[in-house]
C-alpha cells in the first residue's frame, strides 16, 4: 500500500525543472514516478542522492487510502507526449490522486 507521497522538483542537467513523486510503501519501499518527454510513465527506485537534492514542494500520508502500488500505476498510463508544463501537471494530478483530492 502506497502510505506517503511527496511532490518534488529538481533541475534537470539541461537547467529546466523536472517535476516527479517520491511513493513510500507499507514494505518501506521508496520509488520516484514521473512523466518522460516522451509521455511515458518512468517508476524507478528512489535514488537517495536524487531525493536529498530535491526540492520538496508538498507530501501527504496516504495510508487511510487504501491504494496499491499496482493501482496506482495502473491509473497513471495513457499519457501523451509531455512538454515540461505538462510534466509538472501530470505530478500535481497525481499527487491529488493519492491526497485524495480529485475523484
Amino acid at each position: 500500500l502506497v502510505v506517503k507521497v511527496a511532490e518534488c522538483v529538481e533541475r534537470a542537467p539541461s537547467g529546466v525543472a523536472r517535476y516527479f513523486l517520491l511513493v513510500e510503501t507499507d514494505a518501506g519501499t521508496s520509488a520516484t514516478v514521473g512523466l518522460l518527454p516522451s509521455g511515458a510513465v518512468s517508476w524507478t527506485a528512489c535514488a537517495p542522492g536524487r531525493c536529498a537534492q530535491a526540492k520538496v514542494l508538498r507530501t501527504h500520508g496516504c495510508e487511510d487510502s487504501g491504494v496499491t502500488v499496482g493501482e496506482l500505476r495502473a491509473s497513471l498510463q495513457g499519457a501523451k507526449k509531455a512538454s515540461a508544463s505538462s510534466q509538472k501537471r501530470f505530478v500535481q494530478a497525481a499527487f491529488l490522486r493519492l491526497a485524495g483530492s480529485v475523484a
